[in-house]
């Protein structure tokens, strides 16, 4: 009986022990800011309050911004990146746009962008694939050489299926060889 006793008394100051901890689970390193500082009272008292902000917190931040915002990032970023017949290399007339779109998303830490790859009607759908694909990843590469995260940036390509012009020649064509950025 005694040794009955003795277990469960064990066993009940064991219990106590670990009662309410739990395993902190692992913070993820971002290269994005993750607290807010706040200052408050007057003059005379300048005391920083600094908190972790939640994951629920940072996408709804995320929501808001990208609500306030995606209109006027789409216009301060370069939107498109035209390329030569089946070339995915940047050409020396896009270096100086995606020069200034790097500086913005740069500045601009919140914002991630899709870059899509296109091309002209000619050639395979595979092909034109594999070609859109070759020019997104040029200017992603292009921008994560200028300092622009990886992390920010989604590469899809549309090869032939999106054209923005559907007439039949080299003005046309050339519009549709292109890298289209656009806010996420």
């Amino acid at each position: 009986m005694k040794r009955i006793v003795l277990i469960l008394l064990s066993m009940i100051v064991v219990m106590m022990g670990c009662s309410k901890k739990y395993a902190k689970a692992p913070e993820v390193e971002d290269s994005e800011s993750k607290s807010v500082t706040a200052t408050s009272g007057g003059p005379e008292e300048n005391t920083e309050i600094v908190r972790d902000i939640s994951v629920a917190e940072r996408h709804d931040m995320d929501q808001d911004i990208q609500s306030n915002v995606s209109a006027e990032d789409s216009d301060a970023l370069s939107n498109e990146v035209l390329f030569d017949f089946n070339k995915y290399n940047i050409r020396e007339d896009a270096r100086p746009l995606l020069h200034s779109s790097a500086s913005y998303l740069k500045n601009k830490k919140l914002i991630n962008i899709i870059i899509e790859g296109h091309g002209d009607e000619r050639g395979t759908n595979e092909y034109n694939l594999a070609l859109g694909e070759k020019r997104a990843k040029a200017v992603r590469d292009y921008f994560a050489a200028l300092g622009v995260s990886t992390s920010r940036m989604t590469n899809i390509t549309y090869g032939e299926e999106r054209p923005v012009c559907t007439e039949q020649n080299e003005d046309c064509w050339q519009k549709n060889r292109r890298a289209r950025i656009v806010v996420q």
